[in-house]
């Protein structure tokens, strides 16, 4: 299911999906079947205009990002977990400093809070994404090197390095940490992800209180900053592999609810 989900998410991403569909329908009109190409053309450049003119990307990303509000914060925790996917590997082990990418927030936010629970337990899940890993560093052993260069205690980390996805995210850090009913633990991870990820811990009868970070868009239309139509582009892609991956979960059995609730 693994290797299928990234396959399937290979021509399912809207930008490539619409560059393939380009693609096609310019071959076509060098073929027998020219109708068809016209049509396909005509489809895609409707599709990409209407990602220009409208708001499509606050359409699909808002009500990700304002599904679970940035908490208050309780007086004690007794952990912090933070899920993968703000570290570039690649350029990490390429030139030997630490790289981040546009989720940087879930590791500068994370310790943020480390410093200001010093009792509470900071796990880090993340081993690597790819199917055909073309790194030795997993996602864990950069998070180390940021933590510990930050000025992190290494005892203060629970590091989890096997898993590919966000539901193995949370199936191996929970036989990791073995949290106890009634310990408060707070989930750090980006806002548009946090629904998926919510979903997951509570089908494995872990209780977390969401802390979202790494917000893309803005709370209200008028508070959207101008954007090139590459910065919706991402966005819309971005959206749309939460809610394909809301969609895939639910039918998989691996949330109980399409769209998980605060």
């Amino acid at each position: 299911m693994f290797a299928l989900s990234k396959f399937v998410w290979w021509f399912a991403q809207p930008s490539r999906f619409w560059l393939i569909l380009i693609c096609t329908a310019t071959l076509l009109l060098f073929s027998p079947w020219l109708r068809l190409g016209r049509w396909l053309l005509v489809l895609a450049s409707s599709l990409i205009i209407l990602a220009m003119v409208l708001p499509l990307h606050l359409y699909l990303a808002r009500p990700l990002e304002s599904r679970f509000p940035i908490p208050d914060l309780p007086q004690k925790l007794d952990g912090i977990i933070v899920l993968g996917g703000a570290v570039d590997q690649i350029l990490t082990q390429d030139y030997a400093q630490t790289s981040l990418n546009d989720a940087a927030e879930r590791m500068t936010e994370a310790l943020r809070l480390a410093q200001m629970y010093p009792d509470a337990k900071l796990v880090f899940t993340g081993g690597s994404a790819e199917v055909i890993p073309k790194f030795t560093l997993r996602e864990s052993d950069v998070a180390i090197r940021f933590f510990t260069d930050l000025g992190l205690p290494e005892a203060r980390l629970t590091l989890e390095s096997k898993s590919r996805n966000t539901y193995e995210n949370v199936m191996y850090s929970k036989e990791l940490v073995q949290p106890k009913e009634g310990e408060i633990w707070l989930l750090v991870t980006s806002a548009m992800h946090m629904p998926r990820s919510v979903g997951i811990f509570r089908k494995f009868n872990w209780e977390v209180l969401p802390y979202p970070v790494d917000f893309r868009v803005g709370p209200t239309a008028a508070s959207d900053p101008p954007r090139f139509f590459s910065d919706k582009l991402s966005i819309i892609d971005l959206a749309s592999k939460e809610w394909l991956g809301l969609l895939s979960y639910k039918l998989m059995g691996r949330i109980e609810s399409l769209f998980p609730k605060p």
